[in-house]
């Protein structure tokens, strides 16, 4: 069982650096950097000793020389039961924005970058093509790599390993079995009743059916005050409603004053006041707001996501419609159009604000 920090696997060490792997005639020591990376990744997705052997035993003649990390990472994580997503990024601005949103969520990245950049440099060499992962984020921007060669393991700047990458592909790697991951919102919850993905549509429908029934009065708010002289049929009141009863902003001492303004403020605003991260990967239960956007003024709560890639929302609109459940593109979230505010922790179902009934109560199984 691996108990260790971060490992660190160079390609040429003598266990496995002889080799056969990629082309005829080259080692793992010479083309190993993808298997590598990858072990040291999987090691701590799984919370098992996982060496660059061990990868490129499972994946036999296929090699990330001539592979991209969105073809081979999904067979290693189905062989020892970890995540992995497969994403792009076509930009130096996308590509920190996601990896950023990702490690902040407890994913690791695997990705092919080259170039003069710390993790692609050794001395005055500068590599043409090399595989990396990425384990950690820390408030500095700074992340640390899971390197197996040109210099191994280091910290470095995000804006250098954003300059690096090279292909568009890279995958997020969701660690298991690591305590530095804070818990989620889904966590917090009886799997039982709700899934990894959040809602069911059916589960979304119920909370909105209740939300816009009489159970819900200004009592089940913050302050007691719903902010709208449209009562309930705004979507600043069910995103302050949903705060107020599904997280732990009242027992943090949250005002109304500092959680409600227009539609942006409540998400970009108002909650990172009480320490909620933000960012643009929607997740279940983050609240969003706009940035500028088509809806600079809308807010409302992702609460699902679907097969087709698609996510389940629960919005209002001002004097239009009740709350209701939405299915909106993940375009619809992306940097400068909007941005998200995780419970992560505050997530904490709050009876008191609901009625006396707990959220299992609302939806049923």
């Amino acid at each position: 069982t691996y108990t260790g920090d971060y490992p660190e696997y160079l390609q040429y060490d003598e266990r496995w650096g002889n080799i056969s792997y990629g082309p005829a005639g080259q080692t793992v020591g010479t083309d190993g950097c993808g298997a590598a990376s990858m072990a040291m990744l999987a090691t701590v997705a799984t919370g098992q000793d996982i060496f660059p052997n061990d990868i490129v035993e499972l994946l036999g003649n296929k090699w990330y020389w001539s592979t991209s990390v969105h073809s081979l990472d999904p067979i290693v994580g189905e062989h020892y039961g970890f995540e992995v997503k497969l994403d792009s990024s076509s930009s130096f601005e996308e590509t920190k924005t996601k990896f950023r949103d990702y490690l902040k969520k407890g994913y690791m990245i695997h990705f092919t970058g080259a170039g003069c950049h710390p993790g692609f440099r050794s001395g005055d060499v500068c590599s043409t093509g090399h595989v990396i992962g990425l384990y950690s984020i820390d408030n500095d921007d700074k992340v640390m790599q899971a390197n197996s060669g040109w210099g191994g393991n280091q910290l470095v700047s995000l804006d250098d390993v954003a300059s690096a990458k090279t292909w568009a592909e890279f995958t997020a790697i969701k660690k298991k079995n690591d305590s530095r991951n804070s818990c989620n919102a889904i966590c917090k919850i009886s799997t039982s009743h709700i899934g990894e993905n959040g809602l069911t549509r059916e589960q979304a429908q119920k909370v909105a059916d209740y939300y816009n029934s009489s159970a819900v009065t200004a009592r089940n708010f913050i302050d007691g005050e719903i902010p709208s002289d449209k009562a309930k049929v705004n979507c600043v009141s069910f995103s302050y409603w949903f705060v107020s009863a599904f997280t732990d902003a009242s027992e943090k001492g949250a005002s109304f004053d500092q959680l409600i303004g227009n539609g942006s403020f409540i998400a970009d605003t108002g909650l990172p006041r009480l320490g909620w991260r933000t960012g643009n990967l929607p997740e279940p239960f983050s609240v969003f707001g706009g940035e500028g956007s088509r809806a600079w003024s809308h807010t409302g709560v992702v609460v699902g996501v679907l097969e087709n890639g698609n996510y389940l929302t629960i919005e209002a609109a001002y004097g239009l419609w009740d709350a209701r459940v939405q299915e909106e593109p993940p375009f619809y979230f992306l940097p400068g159009r909007g941005i998200l505010a995780y419970p992560d922790e505050h997530f904490t179902p709050n009876t008191s604000h609901l009625g006396n009934k707990t959220l299992i109560e609302i939806i049923g199984n």
